[in-house]
């Protein structure tokens, strides 16, 4: 009896023997996940021969049927797609010198190529054969493998090597340096970033497609940047833990670029504190040197970083704009009762009795003041008010500017309730001052 496929040869022609047996080791495997079958190798050297066995499991016929698998809906398994035994088959049956048998209960399985009759064509048939013995096992040999073959196949899954482990979590793990770069999905791996400190394995569902290879690296980086933000070993203070993020967004590469596809607000204030403590207390950090002097202009010290920290250090740092409006709302100078006028004293006397008296006697004393910003007459900030002493030469302008400013209680400038506010003061100021005695 054979089962014969349509398939030509030149079929997956990227395919050599170490993608062939990359995936009968993934079904193996997979078979130890979803039958608890026990998974095991052996490579005899000598002889070439790779012998890959399930203990105490039997595959149905319709495994050599394409659309026969139950693993599309199973994320926990390696394989997906039901095409890796029978595209193994393909690839051994083309390549020279190289053999396949499978042993599945008491039948015999072998791949080859064969001329249909009618046709002329060549195409993939699997010949399956009765034997007088019935195995409990499913074993799969193949003879003709070169040891650095089993090598490279025997790299690519986790499984079968000691890899260790620096870090894990429910989503995958990060593993030593010794795997700088490799990425792993479900144990397999499927590249190779050069920049990366570490190894990688992913437990999300990825989809690698039939060649396990990562289709879409921005998805790759964020569920790296996640295992990485993740990544909090027993004992580590939060401080340390910033730290560590820090000096890898600080290298620009590698991990930095998985780190930039996640938001890092919850740790600014600690990437902040580290690039002040490296960079002094003026630092800002910035990309390019377009707006160096602007920010030497308002007194900062401009530091290039690389992107991926900059991203991680702009939620704490203000803009250049915010940088700018906070300058000019900043005093320069605060002036004492002592260093006023006669005239100013009497003016910011009556403006602070006349407002007072509207909110019923509570008021803070105002505060006179130069500004940095030569336009700024006055600010109100944290329920303080704000003069600018140049105000104070003239009583209708000090008391206009000074209700304006306590009107900000009440809201933001222009709104409705600032509004309001300031027309009551007003309206309180101006009747006290028409009443019978009136002067302040």
């Amino acid at each position: 009896m054979k089962i014969p496929y349509p398939i030509k040869s030149s079929y997956v022609a990227d395919w050599t023997l170490v993608e062939a047996l990359r995936e009968l080791v993934a079904n193996g495997l997979d078979a130890q996940t979803q039958h608890s079958s026990s998974f095991g190798y052996s490579y005899l050297g000598s002889k070439r021969t790779l012998t890959l066995r399930n203990v105490g499991v039997k595959l149905p016929i319709d495994a050599l049927y394409f659309g026969g698998s139950e693993k599309a809906d199973k994320t926990s398994l390696i394989g997906k797609y039901g095409e890796g035994l029978k595209l193994a088959m393909l690839v051994i049956a083309r390549t020279p010198g190289v053999r396949m048998r499978v042993v599945n209960g008491n039948e015999l399985w072998t791949p080859a190529f064969e001329k249909d009759a009618k046709t002329g064509m060549e195409s993939l048939v699997v010949r399956i054969k009765k034997t007088e013995e019935e195995s409990s096992d499913f074993v799969i040999t193949v003879s003709g493998v070169e040891r650095d073959v089993w090598t490279k196949v025997r790299d690519l899954f986790l499984a079968l090597k000691d890899a260790g482990v620096v870090w894990q979590s429910e989503t995958g793990r990060i593993l030593p340096k010794t795997e700088a770069g490799n990425i792993f999905v479900h144990g397999v791996k499927c590249a190779t970033l050069t920049e990366f400190e570490y190894g990688y394995n992913i437990d999300a569902d990825i989809d690698t497609g039939r060649d396990r290879r990562i289709p879409n690296m921005s998805e790759l980086r964020a569920h790296v940047g996640e295992l990485l933000r993740e990544w909090a070993p027993e004992g580590e203070s939060p401080e340390a833990r910033s730290l560590r993020i820090y000096e890898l967004l600080s290298k620009g590469q590698g991990e930095a670029t998985a780190l930039q596809t996640g938001s890092l607000w919850h740790m600014r204030n600690d990437l902040k504190a580290r690039f002040l403590e490296t960079h002094g207390a003026n630092a800002v950090p910035i990309t390019s040197a377009q707006y160096a002097d602007d920010w030497r202009f308002l007194g900062k010290t401009p530091v290039m970083v690389p992107a991926p920290l900059y991203e991680g250090l702009c939620y704490a740092f203000d803009d250049l704009t915010a940088a700018k409006a906070n300058l000019a709302r900043s005093i320069v100078e605060e002036y004492k009762p002592i260093d006023l006028e006669d005239a100013e004293a009497r003016v910011l006397v009556q403006v602070e009795t006349l407002l007072k008296q509207a909110q019923n006697g509570e008021l803070r004393p105002f505060h006179v003041v130069k500004f940095h910003d030569d336009e700024l007459l006055g600010l109100f900030d944290k329920n303080e008010v704000f003069l600018r002493r140049s105000v104070l030469s003239s009583f209708p302008k000090a008391l206009m500017v000074a209700a304006h400013e306590v009107a900000h209680s009440a809201g933001p400038d222009g709104s409705l309730g600032h509004v309001r506010k300031m027309e009551r003061l007003l309206e309180s100021a101006l009747a006290t001052l028409l009443s019978p005695g009136g002067n302040v």
